[in-house]
């Protein structure tokens, strides 16, 4: 979601403002919402990604009902919600949008990302070896040598969009950079050009802004319980021998 500030180029290029960003975008990759439409199965349409706060992505109408639209998001997600989260679109466009994501996607082969690694719920650096499935998992090589297969939703890197960061936001950011662990916390200052982080196992730290992706609440709360769940486990597992 983002608000149109100007025309620039003649009209056919928009200044769009969305939190802290602006950006230029062509007007055809301009949706307005003019409220509820109407919708019949199969219709191609943007669907509100759910958790996203306000990202649509290519989907289809599965099913319609009242004031509610069923509808298959473009990773095969299917989500029902309002019809005023349901926004028409062409289906030459829907083909644009589907394709270019998809090579987006195909692009982070190669490169390096910062990686949730499984057995503890931390994040480390790790190579994306291979897309291994449509749509977003990914094979993440670490420096061990070992391999682990991904979502791509615990992925961070030269694909994620970057913001301004405040203090409130929650974000993933380095806490360790003798073994390039990061781990969710939440910015409660600033000093020199250094965000202050609070880190959800209660230690402050003052990272560079380069090294901090800002998260979700919800993202911050699910890893938080994904990381104490592995600690349990450990620790479980100690008190068996």
């Amino acid at each position: 979601l983002a608000h149109i500030l100007r025309s620039v180029q003649g009209g056919c290029w928009y200044l769009l403002e969305s939190e802290d960003d602006t950006e230029t975008i062509h007007c055809s990759d301009i949706v307005i919402p003019d409220g509820p439409s109407s919708f019949k199965v199969q219709d191609t349409v943007l669907g509100c990604y759910p958790g996203s706060e306000g990202c649509y992505v290519p989907a289809h109408v599965t099913g319609v009902g009242g004031q509610q639209v069923t509808v298959c998001l473009y990773d095969n997600t299917v989500v029902c919600c309002s019809k005023r989260d349901v926004h028409p679109l062409s289906l030459q466009k829907h083909q644009e949008v589907l394709r270019c994501i998809v090579e987006k996607e195909h692009a982070l082969v190669g490169k390096v990302v910062i990686a949730r690694q499984d057995s503890d719920g931390l994040f480390y650096p790790g190579k994306v070896m291979e897309h291994m499935a449509f749509p977003q998992v990914y094979l993440i090589g670490w420096k061990n040598g070992s391999t682990q297969a991904q979502n791509g939703s615990h992925l961070f890197g030269p694909m994620t969009k970057r913001h301004m960061l405040r203090e409130g936001d929650h974000v993933l950011a380095l806490a360790s950079p003798k073994y390039g662990m990061s781990m969710p916390g939440q910015v409660v200052g600033s000093h020199k050009g250094q965000l202050e982080v609070e880190f959800c196992d209660g230690q402050n730290q003052l990272v560079e802004p380069t090294h901090c992706f800002r998260i979700l609440k919800r993202y911050y709360e699910t890893a938080v319980e994904y990381i104490a769940l592995k600690v349990e486990d450990e620790l479980g597992g100690h008190q068996g021998h």
